[in-house]
């Protein structure tokens, strides 16, 4: 062999060629792509153990019981701002349609004298007038959704304060009101069966059908959907839509279980939707947002709180921690979608 045969030799051994280097890289990927998809489901379980281990009562039938009643309000919320993002939008103005749905229901009947059956279906409605009002000026007015809905979400706050006073309501609400959330079917409250269906029908509708397909294609790229002869505004308003109709719907369910309302009833539950919403979007086999990780990042979050509840944790803390949780899903979610 030459010197300069021995040189390309060396050379060769000690930078692989660029094809063996990228199917490492790219096998490198599969893997902790594979191993990512466990993080969301391990975890869960995870704590399940801990905190079984740690307080007896955490795995008695009645907490079980608990755990699925909290799931109710969070998990319909989780569904409605899945569709908004995976057309590639935001959506800041849920908690405040579910604020003033709940502070209407609640003075309807108590201060109107409203049956409440009428005042459930006048409230539900407000949610689909207000998703179509955002979907609208966030498509054909080309505006930021992220702007958008923070500020209909403000001038919806300011409505809920007008019409309460900012005063909790708790006298002359129908005992039927109450009623409705208390009934229970095989040991589980009605809401806890209602909003089963609901997740089953947008996972259906989301993952199903066309109309899912074209929303997820719009969040993957919308001006190439456009192209593509998607409606991508029809689609993209029906999303938003569906995100405000079950925040009124949810409203209902929290204001009949608490037979009452109170002034800031849904401030807490803007980050932990969004926490369970991203955090489920690290599970599954491609990056993006779907109705069964957003089920498994809800009862993520309520396994969380509850636990940390029952062993006397800091009220604080379980903010902490999904603050955190949400930041680090943001993060491997990015990760992912730039390796796909």
């Amino acid at each position: 062999m030459t010197v300069s045969e021995h040189g390309v030799s060396a050379a060769t051994s000690a930078h692989p060629a660029p094809g063996l280097s990228s199917q490492l890289n790219s096998s490198g990927t599969k893997i902790l792509s594979a191993l990512g998809r466990f993080v969301l489901p391990g975890s869960l379980i995870a704590m399940i153990v801990i905190f079984s281990v740690m307080t007896s009562n955490f795995y008695s039938v009645a907490n079980i019981q608990n755990i699925l009643d909290q799931t109710a309000v969070p998990l319909l919320l989780a569904c409605g701002v899945t569709f908004v993002l995976s057309v590639g939008q935001f959506d800041l103005a849920f908690t405040a349609v579910l604020g003033l749905a709940s502070a209407a229901a609640v003075t309807l009947m108590a201060n109107q004298g409203v049956n409440w059956v009428v005042a459930a279906l006048i409230v539900i409605p407000l949610g689909l007038i207000v998703g179509a009002v955002v979907g609208l000026l966030v498509t054909y007015g080309r505006a930021s959704s992220f702007i958008i809905t923070l500020a209909v979400g403000s001038a919806l706050t300011g409505l809920e304060l007008a019409i309460t006073g900012n005063q909790t309501i708790y006298q002359n609400i129908p005992p039927g009101y109450g009623a409705l959330t208390s009934g229970t079917f095989l040991g589980l409250h009605w809401p806890v069966w209602f909003v089963l269906v609901v997740a089953l029908l947008c996972f259906v509708g989301l993952h199903g059908t066309r109309f899912g397909r074209h929303a997820q294609s719009i969040g993957g790229n919308a001006q190439a959907s456009n192209l593509a002869g998607v409606r991508v505004r029809r689609i993209t308003i029906i999303c938003f839509i569906i995100s405000a109709l079950l925040a009124s719907v949810a409203a209902v369910i929290l204001t009949s279980r608490a037979n009452s309302y109170y002034p800031n009833i849904a401030g807490s539950l803007i980050l932990s939707t969004y926490t369970a919403v991203f955090l489920g979007a690290t599970f599954g086999r491609t990056a993006g947002f779907t109705i069964g990780g957003s089920v498994l990042g809800v009862l993520w979050i309520i396994v969380l709180q509850t636990g940390l509840t029952l062993n006397g944790a800091p009220t604080w803390s379980a903010s902490l921690i999904q603050g955190a949780v949400l930041a680090l899903a943001v993060i491997i979610g990015a990760r992912a979608k730039a390796r796909t």
